[in-house]
């Protein structure tokens, strides 16, 4: 029997089925009486009505059931064969029988009995056919996709064969599959190494991970990127990276596990010349950061020197220099005429060795090696609001008593070359100093309300040195430098450095 036929019974089976499936009966639509079944009926029953002793004519209504039922369905057929065998039970009364009683009721039984059969066996018949069909079309179907699957195993495994990386499928810790790439780099041929424990590849001291890796395989998990080593078939071995991945049947039930070996020989050398690379620019930093550190000791050494010097030579002799001039002032009395160019000498030298003086200073305040760092703050900041006129406010919290001269010497360069930026830039109405002791250090903060500025973004050079060099001395205690600043909301410039 054709598609076609199965499709034709399909609604004959699914009648069949309704009695053990109440759903289906529910939705199933009653189908409508046709013209030409009524027509029919009543042509047979015409006959049976005017034919003496009906000559077998209700024997029609065997052929209609049929037909009903091929093309309606056993519902509507038995209903069908219902109404015929009333029609064939009330012939037997409206017929002209005559007086062969017996003969038209034997008659009549046998129609009603062949009628009954030919439903019954009809039915059987379809849901036979039908079954048969059906598996016919289910085999049909699983032949498909068997083939299907086998044209898709093919493309994977010809895509395992060509790939370059090793692949195997491991069963019961059994290789069971090994492609040409593995043969490359562990030396087996597919004939040596089948059939083996997965053992044969692993050294003595990772034997346990493998064990671990394939039983978390197993559960169900997929293990990617594992970096490890593998024995080759001379003992060398080999650094690779593992994935590992279950292997299930269609109904998922995991039969093995498949791993991926990638050679990562190559990688290990380019990492290992990387983290050489990384170790001589650490060395080349650390040397850098040494004679960068001795260049600023140096460079505070050397301003120390000069700073001494011009106090102790220069200062002195401008100042025994103005002396000589008042000498000469009460020699030259008598000649009048001399006595304002001599006073005139003798106030340039005494405001030459205030210069000098206060250069001195700037160089190298003595206040931080004898009073400390708060005193020469608190003196530069004194001395910054005369010269400059710009309210400068000095604000102490928690200081710590001693504090070391290189970190004194620090945060002293930031609030000295700070409080010089801010006169020279930022156009400010107030400036306020402060210098916080916290519990592990000590910072400083210079804060005015001036113009502020656009920061440099990173990676791009300062157009100065003053804020890279002070940034540079507090990295090289340790310490932590920001500045916080926007065009017109002033500048705050933050150092912080460490005490242990």
């Amino acid at each position: 029997m054709s598609l076609r036929t199965a499709l034709h019974w399909n609604q004959f089976f699914v009648s069949a089925s309704h009695e053990h499936n109440a759903d289906l009966s529910t939705t199933s639509q009653r189908p409508r009486v046709p013209l030409q079944l009524l027509l029919t009926v009543i042509v047979i029953f015409g006959l049976d009505w005017i034919t003496p002793l009906g000559f077998a004519v209700y024997m029609l209504y065997v052929p209609l059931c049929l037909t009903t039922l091929w093309r309606r369905g056993w519902r509507f057929a038995f209903v069908v064969g219902g109404v015929c065998s009333m029609l064939i039970f009330a012939g037997f009364f409206v017929s002209p029988s005559g007086s062969l009683f017996t003969f038209s009721l034997a008659d009549r039984t046998m129609a009603l009995l062949t009628l009954w059969a030919s439903l019954w066996g009809g039915k059987l018949f379809a849901l036979r056919t039908f079954e048969l069909e059906r598996t016919q079309a289910i085999a049909r179907q699983e032949s498909e996709q068997r083939t299907r699957a086998e044209s898709k195993m093919r493309g994977l495994a010809a895509i395992v064969e060509s790939s370059t990386d090793p692949i195997m499928n491991i069963k019961d810790g059994v290789l069971v599959a090994w492609n040409p790439a593995a043969e490359q780099v562990f030396g087996y041929s597919a004939e040596e190494i089948l059939g083996q424990s997965i053992n044969l590849l692993v050294p003595a001291h990772r034997t346990g991970e493998v064990e671990a890796s394939v039983a978390q395989a197993l559960r169900g998990e997929l293990i990617q990127d594992i970096v490890t080593e593998r024995k080759r078939k001379d003992g060398s071995l080999v650094p690779v990276s593992l994935t590992i991945f279950p292997v299930k049947t269609l109904d998922g039930q995991i039969i093995g596990c498949s791993a991926i070996v990638r050679d990562i020989t190559e990688r290990k050398k380019a990492e290992e010349a990387l983290r050489q690379k990384q170790r001589e620019l650490e060395r080349y930093h650390a040397r850098l950061q040494d004679l960068s550190t001795k260049l600023l000791k140096a460079q505070d050494q050397e301003r120390q020197r000069i700073a001494r010097e011009l106090h102790d030579d220069m200062t002195q002799r401008l100042a025994a220099l103005a002396v000589d001039v008042g000498s000469l002032e009460h020699m030259c009395r008598p000649k009048m005429a001399l006595l304002p160019r001599l006073r005139a000498v003798q106030e340039a030298a005494g405001q030459l060795a205030d210069d000098i003086h206060n250069f001195a200073y700037r160089l190298h305040p003595p206040q931080l090696e004898h009073l400390g760092l708060e005193a020469a703050i608190h003196d530069h900041t004194d001395e910054f609001r005369r010269r400059s006129g710009l309210p400068t406010q000095f604000e102490l919290r928690a200081v710590p008593q001693v504090i070391p001269i290189d970190i004194a010497t620090c945060l002293y360069r930031v609030m000295q070359e700070s409080l010089q930026n801010v006169l020279k830039h930022a156009e400010a109405s107030k400036i306020v100093v402060r210098l916080l002791g916290t519990f592990s250090g000590i910072g400083i903060c210079i804060q005015d309300d001036g113009k502020g500025f656009v920061q440099e973004s990173a990676g791009v050079p300062a157009r100065g040195l003053g804020l890279p060099s002070l940034e540079e001395r507090v990295r090289l205690l340790n310490g932590r430098f920001r500045i916080r600043t926007r065009p017109g909301c002033g500048t705050e410039v933050h150092a912080w450095v460490p005490l242990s």
